[in-house]
């Protein structure tokens, strides 16, 4: 067991090159699995997922003041440098559009988006920034989901509530356009998450999970049918800590509670999800500036990034109390061609 263990360490510490992501993941790893998912659900998964997945594309535009950003401002101002890069640096999350996520293996995805008034149209953003419009964001997306049929992807829109005071009459307009797009491919409602398999959702052609939150909008009140599912069946859980030593202790606690837990969760058809990301701090932006330290948001990727291999195999293969999914339901990440998770969340046989 201690060599098979080794093995499979061995294995997912592989960065994503072109070889790992053929013979790990990539664009029909689901198809070419098809015999070992067919009878599997998604509660007996990990997915690999990236965090704030469309961030790349963020824009410099942005969705509003606060007092972060005053401070921000005055800061790029006393050290005499451009601040629009160093908001960018900090709200980008990866640098590789949606398409090229699914094709490494992404199989969930982390959207983001806000009503923006001076354009009128939905955007993707990241905290203080917008990126690109929302219908181009999910062209990728549903271009992805057509052309691979059997691939199942999570996407879980959330709503950044932008103050206008039509928001709830777009949000509204935006889910009809999300049901007319897509809305033979949606899981339905009416489905069992705990207990509907791989094999049915091929067979029904049912391979998106759309869940959707925030700004005020319930999804079980919309005033057309909607096959949206509420936020609330996805379970987020994030160290908010820019220390790699914090975050791996608190998701190697977050996966003790999942396995505690992971009975009653799936009884009540909610996916877990876990977090292997560094969250910028004030201190962390300011700190950039000095010789050593993290410059934006994908270096600070990059410092915890190289160990999720070891401690996936030292706290997940190495518990032989835990069995597979190790890890919950999904794992999330950022600057994801520079990681080993589609290797990770694979390291399952």
């Amino acid at each position: 067991a201690a060599a098979a263990a080794a093995a499979a360490a061995a294995a997912a510490a592989a960065p994503l090159s072109s070889a790992s992501r053929s013979s790990a993941r990539g664009a029909r790893w689901m198809e070419r699995r098809a015999s070992e998912l067919a009878n599997l659900t998604l509660f007996d998964v990990t997915l690999p997922g990236t965090h704030d997945s469309d961030s790349y594309s963020v824009t410099g535009d942005l969705a509003g003041q606060s007092a972060f950003v005053d401070d921000l401002l005055k800061f790029c101002a006393w050290v005499h440098l451009p601040c629009a890069p160093i908001i960018d640096g900090w709200s980008r999350c990866q640098d590789v559009d949606l398409g090229t996520q699914l094709r490494v293996g992404v199989r969930y995805l982390d959207l983001r988006v806000q009503w923006d008034a001076a354009t009128a149209q939905w955007r993707g953003h990241h905290g203080v920034v917008l990126g690109r419009p929302f219908e181009r964001i999910f062209d990728e997306l549903t271009a992805f989901v057509g052309n691979n049929t059997r691939e199942v992807v999570v996407a879980e829109v959330s709503c950044g509530s932008s103050g206008d005071p039509h928001e709830a009459e777009h949000v509204r307009a935006l889910l009809e356009f999300v049901e007319a797009r897509v809305g033979s491919l949606l899981v339905p409602r009416s489905a069992a998450l705990n207990a509907t398999t791989f094999g049915q959702l091929w067979a029904q052609d049912r391979r998106l999970l759309v869940t959707w939150s925030g700004c005020g909008v319930d999804v079980d009140k919309l005033n057309f049918t909607s096959n949206l599912w509420p936020g609330s069946h996805i379970h987020n859980s994030y160290a908010n800590s820019d220390s790699p030593a914090f975050m791996y202790a608190y998701n190697e606690a977050q996966m003790a509670s999942y396995h505690q837990h992971a009975s009653a969760m799936r009884a009540a058809g909610t996916l877990y999800k876990l977090s292997w990301t560094l969250t910028p701090q004030t201190s962390t932006i300011f700190k950039a500036v000095l010789p050593g330290h993290a410059g934006n948001v994908l270096a600070l990727a990059d410092e915890a990034n190289p160990e999720l291999p070891a401690w996936y195999a030292a706290k997940a293969l190495g518990n032989h109390t835990y069995a597979y999914p190790f890890t919950g339901n999904v794992l999330i990440i950022d600057h994801v061609e520079a990681s080993a998770i589609t290797n990770v969340t694979a390291t399952k046989w």
